[in-house]
């Protein structure tokens, strides 16, 4: 009885698997055309043809990984042919310089006034700086401020520097 039912199951399997190869080997091999379709005493032809969808991109001028705007230059081309003049516009779009590297960064204490008043004594490409909890300079953005480190934000990126 199993060895009937597992005979049976492999068939199946077989003709399915049939099935999917018969159809992707007709979709690459075949033509897509029906030849003389008969209708009346008028004989018709049909051809398959599908037609690519298009559409236009449009420039951005916000950088969406950065949240920030980037400047739009254009230019203006001319040629002469024979023809006559013809003016080309092109945009191209120039990122707003945006440091890349962290600066050199030096931790070495911070003031507390109160409760809510902490300010970081930092060292930052070699000039000392004192600067408040959510303070920004230089693209450096002070987020926390601890007895023994700081954590500073660059770019989006987060570092915590120790004290020295």
């Amino acid at each position: 009885m199993k060895k009937k039912i597992n005979i049976l199951l492999i068939v199946v399997v077989g003709g399915l698997w049939g099935t999917v190869g018969y159809r992707f080997i007709n979709n690459y091999f075949f033509n897509n055309t029906v030849n003389n379709i008969t209708v009346g005493k008028t004989a018709y032809t049909t051809k398959l043809v599908t037609q690519r969808d298009t559409f236009l991109l449009e420039n951005m001028n916000r950088d969406p990984f950065l949240n920030k705007m980037v400047s739009v230059a254009t230019t203006e081309i001319t040629s002469k042919r024979n023809t006559g003049n013809i003016k080309k516009h092109t945009t191209f779009m120039k990122p707003v310089a945006i440091p890349k590297y962290w600066p050199e960064i030096q931790y070495h204490g911070y003031m507390k006034s109160g409760k809510s008043n902490e300010v970081a004594l930092l060292k930052i490409n070699g000039q000392l700086l004192k600067l408040h909890k959510g303070e920004s300079k230089e693209n450096l953005t002070i987020q926390n401020v601890y007895k023994d480190s700081v954590a500073v934000v660059f770019n989006r990126e987060k570092k915590v520097f120790k004290r020295i």
